[in-house]
């Protein structure tokens, strides 16, 4: 009896065996039912639950496309903000979005769907794109006429990539994918368009500084000649100010008198 009793003490894991006690049994259908609860409450309201899925994606691609660019420190801020701007911005106008386009063309076939891409490429897509860069500066403090410069630079590259992505993807949300789960749908497949969105801020952003840097070396060497030919000309005027001048005397003419018979 005593063998039995130490080879089960040397057994491993030998507590998984027990069975689960009545504590445990509640925990695990509590768990259970907020579950529950949670997928019918966002099952009934889409809109919430396009806004969770936006409040993930968005920062995630924001921190992936950080860890890409090989940043030192991680930036929180500014993923935050995709955060904010994702789940606030994005979510509720994709979802009216959505909404709109289902009334408009309730019909569940091919043709339905390209209509509703091609619609949302030249009306939603813009306007997403141009908010985008718009809204997100205002976010890091710059002012409207640099965000107004921002959607200038960026917006056209921008959009000529997108018209290339997301029609092929509208179609298959519009074909495939339910109307409920349309939202987290585009959310998931934003969050590699995102991190493109990311890339191409820092992008412009590193391109801007580079500029002002070379203007601001710029400057300094025209003022550096500016101040070296100044000196120049200074040192050259005092030199000039205390040499002796050189005065010519002409000889004085001596004039005739009349009274004199001889000539002079």
């Amino acid at each position: 009896m005593n063998f039995f009793v130490v080879i089960s003490k040397k057994i491993p894991f030998r507590g998984l065996a027990k069975f689960p006690t009545k504590g445990t049994i509640i925990k695990k259908i509590n768990v259970r039912i907020y579950l529950t609860k949670l997928s019918d409450f966002t099952t009934r309201y889409p809109l919430i639950r396009g806004m969770i899925t936006y409040s993930f994606t968005w920062p995630i691609s924001n921190l992936c496309q950080q860890a890409i660019r090989g940043s030192n420190e991680w930036d929180f801020a500014e993923a935050l903000r995709f955060c904010l701007y994702g789940s606030c911005f994005v979510a509720p106008t994709l979802y009216g979005w959505l909404r709109l386009a289902a009334n408009m063309w309730p019909q569940l076939n091919y043709r339905s769907a390209i209509a509703k891409a091609l619609v949302e490429q030249i009306s939603y897509t813009p306007f997403a794109m141009v908010c985008f860069f718009f809204i997100m500066t205002l976010l890091e403090g710059k002012s409207i006429g640099q965000a107004s410069a921002e959607v200038r630079v960026k917006f056209f590259p921008t959009y000529q990539v997108g018209a290339c992505v997301w029609p092929v993807l509208q179609l298959i949300n519009y074909t495939v994918v339910s109307e409920k789960n349309r939202v987290p749908y585009v959310g998931m497949c934003s969050l590699l368009w995102t991190c493109f969105l990311a890339y191409m801020k820092q992008l412009e952003a590193q391109k801007l500084e580079k500029i002002q840097a070379e203007r601001k070396l710029e400057a300094e060497e025209k003022a550096t000649t500016h101040s070296y030919y100044s000196s120049s000309h200074s040192e050259l005027a005092i030199a000039a100010l205390g040499q002796p001048w050189r005065m010519h005397v002409l000889p004085e003419r001596r004039v005739p008198d009349p009274g004199c018979c001889c000539c002079c």
